[in-house]
C-alpha cells in the first residue's frame, strides 16, 4: 500500500504556502492590521456553534407556541461576533399521518418566522435551514423556538444553531 500523503506539497488555494511567505503575502504588519486573520485561512473558524439542545417537547396547538428560548450576543463592530446568519438543524416530528409538524425560528418579538422547517413524518426526521440575521443591531437577542401543527401532537427533539460571520 502506498503512504498516505496528509499535506500536498502544493498548499490548498487561498492559504499560505512557502511562495506566499517569500513574496510577502504574508507579513507581521499584515497580521497586526487584521489582513491576516485565521478566520480567512480556516473557514470553519466563520462559524462557531452556539447552542444544542434533546429535550423533547410537544404541543397540539395549530398556532404557534413557544417550546424553546435562547439569548444570544451580536457585536456589529467587533469581526469574530458580527453574525450574519444562523444555521439551524432540528428534528421533529408528528403522531398522525398526514399531519404537518412546523418549527419556527423567531427572533426577539417578531411574529414573523425568519427560518420554517416542516416534518410530516410519524417518526423523527432531521431538516436543516439557515436564517438571515445580517439587519439586527449590536446588543443581546432572543431565539424563539416554536412548533405548531396542522393536527395531533407535534413533537421537536433535537435542535442546534450554528452562528456564522460570511
Amino acid at each position: 500500500m502506498p503512504p498516505v500523503e496528509l499535506w500536498s506539497r502544493i498548499p490548498p488555494a487561498n492559504s499560505v504556502g512557502t511562495a506566499q511567505l517569500v513574496d510577502g503575502a504574508v507579513t507581521t504588519e499584515k497580521i497586526a492590521d487584521g489582513a491576516v486573520t485565521p478566520a480567512k485561512a480556516v473557514p470553519s473558524l466563520k462559524s462557531e456553534h452556539i447552542l444544542g439542545d434533546d429535550t423533547e417537547v410537544s404541543t397540539t396547538s395549530t398556532a404557534y407556541e413557544e417550546i424553546k428560548k435562547f439569548n444570544f450576543y451580536k457585536d456589529t463592530t467587533v469581526e469574530s461576533m458580527n453574525w450574519k446568519t444562523l444555521e439551524v438543524v432540528a428534528e421533529a416530528r408528528v403522531d398522525t399521518t398526514g399531519q404537518t409538524a412546523t418549527v419556527g425560528l423567531f427572533v426577539d418579538a417578531e411574529t414573523s418566522p425568519r427560518l420554517e422547517l416542516s416534518y410530516t413524518d410519524t417518526t423523527y426526521a432531521t431538516s436543516r435551514g439557515t436564517a438571515d440575521i445580517s439587519n439586527l443591531a449590536t446588543g443581546l437577542h432572543t431565539i424563539s423556538i416554536r412548533l405548531k401543527t396542522t393536527g395531533g401532537t407535534a413533537y421537536q427533539r433535537h435542535l442546534e444553531i450554528k452562528a456564522v460571520k460570511t
